[in-house]
């Protein structure tokens, strides 16, 4: 768990699990256990993924959007905010980025589906556009990013 400010709202691994359905994908069990215990949590401690890049705050996932103070955070409502930005190509069935952190300089930390097993990419909005994301991928899987910050 990771010290820092949360928020009220929890979440169950059934709503993990809708979510999952929802974006087609299959999120690595490690994700699903860090959203059931940090949802949206502003760390009090400097994660830095690249150089001049800091993570702000992690992103969300909340039982009902409409209802929740904290739905612009919310990963779903973030994936729809950038829509086409955040697909490889049209043919997509599902987000190819799933975000879940906020990242300095106007960019996202996103579970990367570009293969099967997910890598982790930072993704900018500048330099996106329709079925082409500007994205770098900076770790090889979830495990590795939560390693790599000694984040249990």
């Amino acid at each position: 768990m990771i010290k820092g400010k949360k928020i009220s709202e929890n979440i169950t691994r059934d709503i993990i699990n809708a979510r999952e359905k929802k974006w087609k994908v299959v999120l690595p069990e490690s994700f699903k256990i860090f959203m059931l215990d940090n949802n949206g949590v502003i760390p009090d401690e400097r994660i830095t993924i690249e150089t001049g890049i800091a993570l702000e705050k992690f992103l969300c996932i909340v039982p009902a959007i409409a209802e929740s103070p904290n739905a612009t955070d919310d990963i779903d409502v973030v994936i729809t905010k950038y829509d086409e930005f955040m697909v490889f190509d049209e043919d997509s069935v599902g987000p190819d980025l799933i975000p879940f952190a906020r990242l300095s300089g106007d960019k996202l930390l996103c579970l990367c589906y570009e293969n099967k097993n997910p890598q982790i990419a930072v993704w900018s909005f500048e330099g996106s556009e329709d079925f082409s994301p500007n994205y770098k991928k900076v770790y090889s899987s979830f495990d590795e990013f939560l390693s790599a910050n000694n984040i249990k």
